[in-house]
């Protein structure tokens, strides 16, 4: 072959079309990470359709070997189509890697490569250009797709801008190639072609000019995609360094936020602590944040527009900060220099473009609050009060009994009343914040909140909460499956174990069930603490100032809790580790004429029968297998809100309540349609309880 047919001949490469589509392909899949509108994904395909289909009609229509040996066209058989599929999709996947390394100058240069690669001589790609692409593509997206956590994600963008730019010059060069070769061969079918040639030997060179007038208005806009791409990765990539880190100092102040001048200087130290914590990826080196207080403040409302108060003026003697349960962080207050991005390109356009200043605002709060929708009546105004008891030899104790409540004793909740005779039990509104209005509620809509054990509000004080009666017979009825999820009983509900997980202890310790409840003697009894109206009002024999006529009408004592002893002052808050308690040899004491135990814990560890972990102490039960692991210690433990209760309120529907405070109640069996046992643990502080802390859009 001479050399003016060499130099005629086409640029045969389906390089383009491959480029075309797998940048359109990594360009669609950055608009999905940085989840943009349908009207990017509308703009981008735009130029990867034109590419694309300019890339398809341009394709290589005919073998090089047939063009250089004139022999025609090559039969392509299943032996070599195959093995050059594979050739063609590891190609591809190379590719793919070169994408998963994001190193940006090594992708250019092998897409730049592969642009002069012969591909097109590989078989299948000799007459199917088409498929060839496809199956190229196919390989470098698959590798793509298979490592997609590890993809930088503003690469994806660099990347498609980079093979859109090279199928451009090599569309151009494919132009001006066949453009010249095409102009040759009419000049050898003229019939002047040797006349022609003697003229272009002796006369001035051919000044053709079309690449260079199409490839430099092409360029600028190549440059300027380049440039729009490079700056705005920089932008970004600072943005989502600002967002990142107000999320989570944002979520740091919100989870310590409990409506006490405590929590707010929890929240404040939480949130420096968060900040100081984390480090810029793509700004200074990885310098770390330096946190301004000035960026913090708290509402009552997650709204936007809503009132909120800056952090230092928010403390002690502030009336908010009972309603304080959301943290806002903005980073415009801090320091300047965090927030701007200076550019090198973009100011070309615009010179007020050349300092970009960003910023950003997250918004947390707590959602919920660890709170069974179930509420009970206060047996006693008094939150502290001792109960005396003379030893055997004429000594005194005193017991702490809180809000009539003695600990280590078991109550059946849906069987007390403080004034009156006729049990009160109550279902709680649990989407009604304090001091709001609602509407009646479905009593069996409450199921989902009592599986688990939480209400969609962040308090319950500081207003009137709205509650029902529950039904005066079979209150529980549409309830105690939700509630024996913490036995690992999910029949009859809809909860499951992923929200409703069981306690790691599945033990009923059901007293009216022989060798239930093995350290006490007699070996049976009441099921709970036995109900009496001598002092018209239904209450337990435990709580009378005489002893029962038989020591079964205890029930079970001691099951999570000890009785403890009265503090002094009474009103003393609780410590870390608990109240002082009595030991179990306290119990003629505590419990006259009751009943008696010998085989009761008496090591730190476990110090109560529920703590056991071995069936063979006879004391404990294990979860079925499945459910085992996600097994939660305490989940039979209900924080049962405490109702300030009168002989006329709370009554009837959608009734408003007080809460006097949150019981802690320990679920010694498994609750059914009438009844609800649960033995007395003490008191919780609403500012300790847990809830989900969440980010508001």
């Amino acid at each position: 072959m001479n050399a003016e047919n060499t130099q005629s001949r086409p640029y045969c490469s389906f390089a383009p079309l491959v480029f075309s589509m797998t940048g359109w392909a990594l360009i669609s899949a950055w608009l999905l990470a940085v989840e943009a509108g349908l009207r990017s994904y509308v703009v981008a395909a735009i130029p990867g359709l034109i590419l694309t289909i300019l890339s398809a009609l341009r394709r290589p229509a005919f073998a090089p070997e047939a063009a250089e040996t004139g022999t025609g066209p090559v039969k392509e058989t299943r032996s070599n189509v195959f093995p050059g599929a594979v050739l063609l999709f590891g190609s591809g996947a190379i590719f793919g890697m070169v994408v998963l390394s994001a190193w940006l100058i090594l992708f250019a240069a092998v897409a730049v490569a592969y642009l002069f690669v012969p591909l097109s001589r590989v078989p299948l790609g000799r007459r199917f250009a088409g498929w060839s692409s496809i199956v190229m593509s196919g390989g470098c997206l698959s590798v793509v797709a298979a490592g997609h956590r590890q993809v930088d994600v503003m690469f994806l963008l660099l990347a498609s801008w980079i093979l859109w730019t090279c199928a451009c010059c090599a569309l151009l060069l494919q132009m001006h190639q066949q453009r010249n070769a095409a102009r040759d061969a009419e000049a050898k079918c003229d019939a002047s072609a040797r006349y022609f040639s003697t003229e272009r030997k002796t006369g001035p060179s051919r000044q053709s000019g079309a690449f260079t007038v199409m490839f430099v208005p092409l360029l600028i806009v190549v440059i300027g995609f380049c440039s729009l791409a490079l700056e705005m990765g920089k932008l970004y990539n600072r943005k989502v360094d600002l967002h990142g880190m107000a999320q989570a100092v944002a979520l740091a102040a919100a989870r310590e936020l409990n409506g006490t001048p405590a929590g707010i200087a929890a929240a404040k130290t939480a949130a420096r602590q968060a900040a100081e914590r984390l480090r810029f990826h793509h700004f200074d080196e990885g310098a770390t944040f330096t946190w301004s207080e000035d960026a913090l403040s708290f509402s009552s409302t997650s709204a936007h527009n809503g009132t909120w108060i800056p952090a230092a003026e928010l403390g002690e003697g502030n009336a908010e900060v009972a309603t304080a349960y959301f943290a806002r962080v903005s980073t415009a207050g801090l320091d300047i220099s965090m927030r701007i991005v200076d550019t090198v390109l973009i100011r070309i356009l615009d010179n007020s473009l050349s300092t970009i200043e960003l910023n950003d605002t997250v918004i947390a709060g707590k959602t919920s609050v660890a709170l069974t929708p179930i509420g009970i009546c206060a047996m006693s105004p008094d939150p502290a009060a001792s109960r005396s008891a003379t030893t055997a030899t004429g000594g005194t104790v005193l017991e702490l009994v809180q809000y009539g409540f003695r600990r280590g004793v078991s109550y059946d909740l849906m069987k007390l009343n403080p004034n009156g005779v006729q049990p009160l039990r109550y279902a709680i509104n649990p989407v009604s914040l304090p001091g709001t209005t609602s509407s009646a509620f479905d009593i069996a809509a409450l199921e989902p909140f009592v599986c688990t054990g939480s209400m969609w509000v962040q308090r319950v004080t500081g207003g009137a909460i709205r509650v029902s009666e529950l039904p005066a017979s079979r209150p529980l009825a549409s309830l105690q499956s939700a509630l024996n999820t913490r036995f690992d009983d999910y029949a009859g509900t809809a909860c499951r174990v992923s929200g409703a997980p069981p306690d790691i202890n599945v033990k009923s310790y059901a007293y009216n069930q022989a060798n239930s409840v093995r350290w006490m003697s007699p070996a049976t009894g009441s099921p709970a603490a036995a109900s009496t109206t001598v002092r018209d009002k239904l209450e337990t024999v435990a709580d009378l100032p005489t002893p029962p006529s038989s020591p079964g009408d205890y029930g079970p004592l001691w099951a999570y809790a000890k009785a403890a002893r009265a503090p002094t002052p009474l009103n003393s808050p609780e410590p870390v580790n608990g109240y002082a308690t009595f030991p179990a040899t306290d119990w003629p004491t505590l419990y006259k004429s009751g009943p008696t135990t010998s085989t009761y814990p008496t090591t730190s560890r476990p110090a109560t029968p529920y703590q056991y972990s071995t069936p063979a102490s006879g004391h404990y039960t294990a979860p079925s297998t499945a459910n085992r692991p996600r097994a939660v210690p305490g989940r039979r433990v209900l924080h049962i809100p405490l109702l300030t209760c009168s002989p006329s309120a709370p009554a009837g529907s959608n009734a408003q309540a007080t809460v006097a405070g949150i019981a802690k109640f320990f679920m010694t069996a498994r609750a059914n349609d009438e009844s609800l046992i649960g033995e007395f643990a003490g008191l919780v502080s609403h500012d300790s309880l847990q809830g989900q802390v969440e980010i508001f859009p």
